[in-house]
């Protein structure tokens, strides 16, 4: 009978006691692609991350930039037995020497070399202590034992495999299975040195990096992971995280993933094609039921909405049966140009959703199962993105492309949705700035609502806000101008960058993705601006592009979706509660040479905090970022505490309401 050994690691999860600024990547462990065998453990990929089992105690354990890797994607490994490391290549041609987890020498000669356009790296072999690397452009050899890359060749073509069969020659294999050679102790930089090999040639194994199949052993781990890494949307809703995974402009494979208690769960994709008779493709948005939070809504990008209880499927729609339309009706692609994005609900329990570049592009399933399409002419055959229903009930619709008339369109319905005689309507495609400036925007790739009812748009010029409907109608804006002592007017906030997702956190702080620099943390009190800025170089973030952005308010984890990848931060912001009854303080006890910092939680937002010894005397204090505040154990001199008991004494603003929690510092 076969068995599967299920593991659960703390790379797919995080702790509720995980330390504030900790960085935890999500990755898949689902399909492994290749394996390498040492003397005492299987290395294998899995979807370009690492997994490695133990073959004498059957331990699994997973890597990511966290446990020092450099990079993601890995696309080779192989085994140096002369040196007792893994050699690991990155698609980008990065490469790792991996002696152990935390000891890892990082060689980026490759990657950084701006001089090679294709680095494509098609396999890798070791012999001995050196390891060949066979690329688009030629060959590079590196020395494991001095931790070095030896010497490299241009080679002005292809080349797919390395060998040398003894001490004297070296052979590569290359485009149309040419097969040049040198000797060893020549100048291998020069490509001259390298001869065309016309002999039999059937005694010369290529084999790439000595990889393998996965074997019994790894294909029967099962690891709590997400079902691949491709996040589109995030959506966190009552302690989970529902994720969709597909693309708009680009045909990607459809999936919903829910995180849920420290577990990853997801459809069959398989048997709800079994059932509709067509692929589940580009998973965009996620919509929950109010009524019931294992009721789920998913649209598509290519195939209409589907309907899940949990992760069962119970229906799908299209033009067929609702009052969703095809983009391309009456033509052969009628069912493959169903676009569907934008899922939320309004108070009254109704799903709305837009129908790209239908007629009628704004749809609504209502709570009693009715289906209404209304329209707009400024939605008509338009690229719509999302809704965002305000706090007071003003649905607000991104039209996110240049080339179909970008803008921003906001609908007042008046409370009756059934009549559209009483609706407002405001659009506008361009904005000045409170200073009259022209924004310069061109796209309007996201939205979120602060909790100052402050609606907050992500263009490709930077972020833009709005405290009204008509102010869209006017074509008026605001921007975050910071002012330099050097400039007249200041400068605007994150101009020139393209923000691709923006999120609220329980300090009405916005975090914003972008396109290729990463996140930025916005924090604007009165005249006061903060920006701090995530990316590759500076943290364990696993890209620079941002796809999607939701937020744990309870805990203040801020989960992350990137091209490579879902990963999250443990923020130092929550929501704010209603009282003190739930006040806590984690991680308890606190140990300040191995844990910099101890959070106060549970409280109301913007609390005043005190903390202070038993004897009364205060240590530090300090404002609440929304429900939460962090200590680093210092007294007001900066010097870490003494070992022992400390109370956290917290008040709501006006001092009306409190509670108090106990800390013990332990040195």
């Amino acid at each position: 009978m076969k068995q599967t050994l299920t593991i659960s690691l703390l790379c797919c999860c995080l702790t509720a006691a995980a330390q504030i600024g900790t960085w935890t990547s999500h990755l898949s462990y689902q399909y492994p692609t290749a394996m390498v065998e040492t003397p005492h453990h299987i290395f294998a990929i899995y979807d370009g991350a690492l997994l490695s089992y133990s073959t004498e105690d059957v331990h699994v354990e997973t890597y990511s930039l966290a446990d020092g890797l450099n990079d993601v994607r890995i696309k080779h490994i192989a085994w140096c037995a002369a040196v007792k490391a893994l050699v690991i290549v990155y698609e980008n041609a990065n490469i790792d020497l991996f002696f152990g987890k935390n000891e890892v020498v990082n060689i980026a000669a490759i990657k950084d070399k701006t001089t090679i356009s294709n680095k494509t790296v098609n396999g890798l072999n070791v012999v001995g202590n050196e390891a060949y690397l066979s690329t688009a452009f030629g060959i590079v050899a590196v020395d494991v034992s001095r931790k070095e890359i030896k010497w490299s060749c241009e080679m002005g073509i292809g080349v797919f495999g390395v060998c040398r069969p003894n001490n004297d020659s070296i052979y590569a294999l290359t485009d149309n299975d040419l097969i040049k050679y040198a000797n060893v102790n020549s100048n291998l930089v020069d490509r001259e040195q390298w001869g065309n090999f016309n002999e039999v040639f059937d005694t010369l194994q290529f084999n790439v990096g000595k990889m393998v199949a996965p074997d019994a052993r790894i294909a029967g781990i099962h690891v709590n992971s997400p079902a691949n890494n491709q996040f589109y949307y995030l959506k966190h809703e009552r302690n989970k995280l529902l994720a969709a995974s597909g693309e708009r402009e680009t045909t990607q494979p459809g999936m919903l993933m829910v995180y849920e208690n420290k577990n990853w769960s997801h459809i069959d994709r398989y048997a709800i094609q079994a059932q509709t008779g067509m692929e589940c493709r580009d998973f965009v948005s996620i919509a929950v039921d109010p009524r019931d939070y294992k009721h789920y809504f998913v649209g598509s990008w290519r195939k209409g909405l589907y309907e899940f209880r949990d992760m069962d499927f119970v229906q799908h729609y299209s033009f067929w049966n609702s009052a969703l339309q095809s983009a391309l009706p009456g033509t052969p692609w009628v069912n493959d140009f169903v676009w569907v994005d934008g899922l939320t609900y309004d108070r009254h329990n109704n799903l709305y959703m837009v129908n790209v570049e239908a007629e009628k592009g704004l749809v609504v399933f209502t709570a009693d199962g009715n289906w209404l399409a209304f329209d707009y002419p400024e939605l008509a055959r338009k690229r719509l993105n999302q809704i965002l229903i305000t706090k007071n009930n003003r649905k607000w619709i991104n039209i996110y492309r240049l080339a179909e008339n970008a803008g921003i369109f906001v609908l007042d319905d008046k409370n009756t949705l059934e009549n559209m005689a009483d609706d407002l309507t405001y659009f506008s495609g361009q904005f000045v700035d409170q200073q009259g400036a022209d924004v310069g925007a061109s796209a309007y790739l996201c939205m979120a609502e602060d909790l100052n009812g402050v609606v907050w748009v992500g263009t490709n010029n930077g972020p833009i806000s709005f405290s009204s409907a008509e102010q869209v109608g006017r074509g008026q804006c605001n921007r975050v101008v910071s002012m330099d002592e050097n400039e007249l007017n200041g400068y605007h906030l994150l101009e020139g960058q393209s923000i691709t997702a923006i999120a609220v956190d329980g300090a009405n702080r916005k975090w914003m993705g972008t396109s290729g620099n990463g996140v930025f943390l916005v924090d604007q009190t009165n005249s006061e601006l903060h920006v701090e800025n995530f990316n590759t170089d500076n943290s364990e973030i696993l890209s620079d592009n941002i796809t999607a952005i939701a937020i744990d308010g309870n805990s203040g984890e801020v989960f992350i979706a990137t091209e490579q990848g879902l990963c999250s931060y443990r923020g130092d912001a929550t929501e704010g509660k209603a009282n003190y009854s739930n006040i806590h303080a984690f991680p308890n006890p606190v140990y300040p040479a191995r844990q910099s910092q101890v959070s106060i939680t549970g409280m109301m937002a913007q609390s005043t905090v005190k903390i202070t010894d038993t004897a009364g005397n205060l240590i530090r204090e300090g404002i609440s970022n929304g429900g939460q505040f962090t200590w680093n154990c210092t007294d007001r001199n900066g010097n870490i505490v003494k070992a022992g008991t400390y109370l956290a004494f917290a008040t709501n603003p006006d001092g009306s309401d409190g509670g108090v929690a106990k800390i013990m510092v332990i040195r």
